[in-house]
């Protein structure tokens, strides 16, 4: 549980940082839209990946025993889980979102 969460955690956080690296771009380029849509399909791929890391774990983690259980305490452990939780919450609600715009592009086409 302790990989997973940290895991989960480092491809949050460094996708951030390489959608960061090229959405904030000054001049966007029209040579340059393909490897903006490239990008933009990784960073969609990585959360997915990290959505279907964290999600599971974080909700069992929840519970005081699987803490226990897998020695998941102490502050930093609860921080991590907190922080987690949250952006697990986040990425199923972007993923949801994105999925919802999608099908209804595609369904006023």
């Amino acid at each position: 549980m302790k990989s997973k969460q940290v895991v989960g955690f480092s491809m949050v956080v460094l996708t951030t940082i390489y959608l960061l690296s090229f959405t904030l771009q000054t001049s966007v380029n029209s040579d340059s839209s393909p490897t903006m849509g490239i990008g933009a399909a990784l960073v969609f791929a990585f959360y997915c990946v990290a959505a279907i890391i964290l999600t599971p774990s974080s909700i069992r983690l929840w519970r005081h025993k699987v803490r226990q259980d897998h020695q998941f305490v102490g502050l930093g452990w609860q921080i991590l889980l907190a922080v987690n939780s949250a952006f697990s919450f986040i990425l199923i609600a972007m993923l949801l979102w994105f999925c919802f715009i999608a099908l209804k592009t595609f369904l006023t086409n």
